[in-house]
C-alpha cells in the first residue's frame, strides 16, 4: 500500500528537512507513511511504515520494544520488516520473528478484546535506524471510507509525514489544517506536512 509516488515524496522530504531536525529529543523521525488502500470490492488494508534514528539513551529506551495494538476480531496484523541499519542504510540485523509476542494489555477499566504484539529489537545502538513496516487487513470489505482523523504531527522531530489513500480518491472528501499540503497521483492522493 505504497506508490512510488509517496515513497519518492518521503525520499524528498527526508533530504530537504533532516539536517534541521533536534538530536536532542533521544530520535529523530526520518521517514513516516501511513496508507490505506480503499476499494468498495476489497477488504480494507493499511500499512504504516517508519524510519527512526536514535541519538541517545531515551530514544533507546523507547525503541528496543516495538508495541503494535491491534483488534484480532476486526483484523489481521502483519509486521512486513523491523531491521536496523546504519546511517548508510546498510542492514546490522533484523527482529526475529519468534521473539515477538502478544498479549492482552488492557490498562484501562473496561474490558476489551484488543491485543498488543511486542516486538523486540535486541542489538539496537545510538547512531543506528531502525526500519518497520506493519499492515493490516481487514476482515470486511471497505464499502464508504469511513472518517479518518489523522494528526500529522509527533513529540519527536520529524522530517514529514505523510497519509495517503490508494483507491478511488475522486469521491474523498477532506479538510486540511494548519499547513498540510495534497499530491494528487494516478491511483490515490497523499496529504503530508
Amino acid at each position: 500500500v505504497l506508490s512510488s509516488e509517496v515513497s519518492a515524496l518521503a525520499d524528498r522530504l527526508e533530504r530537504e528537512f533532516y539536517m534541521q531536525l533536534d538530536d536532542s529529543y533521544g530520535a529523530k523521525i526520518l521517514r513516516s507513511i501511513s496508507g490505506r488502500l480503499y476499494d468498495p470490492e476489497r477488504p480494507g488494508k493499511s500499512t504504516f511504515e517508519s524510519s527512526v534514528e536514535i541519538t541517545d539513551s531515551k530514544g533507546l529506551d523507547r525503541f528496543s520494544t516495538l508495541k503494535f495494538t491491534y483488534g484480532p476480531h476486526i483484523e489481521d496484523i502483519y509486521i512486513n520488516e523491523v531491521r536496523v541499519a546504519d546511517k548508510d542504510g546498510n542492514t546490522i540485523l533484523e527482529a526475529n520473528v519468534e521473539d515477538f509476542f502478544i498479549v492482552d494489555e488492557n490498562e484501562d477499566v473496561l474490558a476489551t478484546t484488543e491485543k498488543v504484539v511486542h516486538v523486540p529489537v535486541p542489538g539496537l545502538e545510538v547512531g543506528q535506524v531502525l526500519n518497520f513496516r506493519v499492515t493490516r487487513e481487514f476482515y470486511s470489505k471497505t464499502t464508504d471510507l469511513e472518517f479518518i482523523s489523522r494528526p500529522l504531527d509527533s513529540d519527536l522531530p520529524i522530517v514529514g509525514r505523510i497519509f495517503h489513500i490508494l483507491g478511488d480518491s475522486e469521491t474523498l472528501k477532506y479538510k486540511t489544517l494548519n499547513g498540510v499540503e495534497r499530491l494528487e497521483f494516478d491511483g490515490g492522493v497523499a496529504f503530508f506536512t
